[in-house]
């Protein structure tokens, strides 16, 4: 389990992961350029998807999974789309348990303005969206969600033992500091990040760099690294994924292209 960190507010949503990949069996770092975000913008919502977790199977990566799934799907609804996330990762989760004989830990978390209402949907076999973890891992993937509210609430996902109480704390009072600040706020989770990817209780399974992305209630956002990564864009639209903006760079003569930020 890597780290994903969600932020939520009255009108802005912000997401952080990190890049690691390590082999489950030998806890090697295998990549510390997995982008683990896909961005979202359909008809009836706009909002952005994170996971912790398995990175890969059979030399794809989850996010590459989650595209397709996405354009699958359609142009639907935010609980059509949670439906039907579900039902396809519970379904994957099976065939990688039924092949290795294990069955991962992993989550995916949404975080979604519809109708300009936040929501935060997490679907995990190990974790709900409260503080207390799930005894076991189980075979099919669970939905817990939070709606609304007036005040930031910072959920943590993945190696929640990185990430104190206080610390979690800490990130709401400066998202309550500074509403109309969202680059303080995501350079306060880019901190965050590091801090737990240097915490002994991280075991090595979190890299110091990351992704965080903060969007507002009318779908507009940023993607904001802490230095440039040659990793891919996520992006799906209307049930359309978007294309990769490397061999879009590529084409334009750029050898070996590497993301500083995007907006959407």
């Amino acid at each position: 389990m890597t780290l994903n960190i969600t932020l939520v507010t009255d009108n802005q949503i912000y997401q952080s992961s990190d890049f690691r990949l390590t082999d489950a069996s030998t806890g090697a770092v295998l990549d510390d350029t997995s982008s683990k975000a896909v961005v979202l913008s359909y008809d009836r919502f706009y909002g952005m998807l994170t996971y912790t977790g398995i990175g890969s199977w059979r030399k794809r990566s989850t996010a590459e999974y989650v595209v397709k799934w996405l354009e699958e799907i359609g142009n639907a609804s935010l609980a059509e789309v949670v439906d039907g996330i579900t039902y396809r990762g519970s379904q994957w989760l099976e065939e990688i348990r039924s092949h290795s004989g294990t069955a991962y830990p992993h989550t995916f978390v949404f975080a979604a303005f519809e109708e300009g209402v936040p929501e935060v949907v997490v679907l995990s076999n190990v974790e709900s969206i409260g503080d207390q973890r799930v005894l076991g891992t189980r075979h099919t993937l669970t939905v817990s969600r939070r709606r609304g509210g007036q005040r930031p609430v910072a959920i943590v996902t993945g190696t929640r033992a990185a990430v104190s109480r206080i610390q979690r704390r800490g990130l709401e009072r400066i998202a309550e500091r500074y509403p109309d600040r969202p680059q303080r706020i995501r350079q306060a989770m880019n901190e965050l990040n590091v801090a737990a990817a240097t915490s002994p209780t991280s075991g090595k399974r979190i890299s110091k760099h990351c992704s965080v992305i903060s969007m507002s209630c009318d779908g507009r956002a940023i993607q904001y690294l802490s230095e440039p990564q040659a990793i891919e864009v996520h992006s799906v639209v209307y049930g359309h994924a978007s294309p990769d903006f490397r061999e879009v760079a590529r084409s334009l003569g750029v050898k070996e292209p590497k993301l500083v930020g995007a907006t959407f």
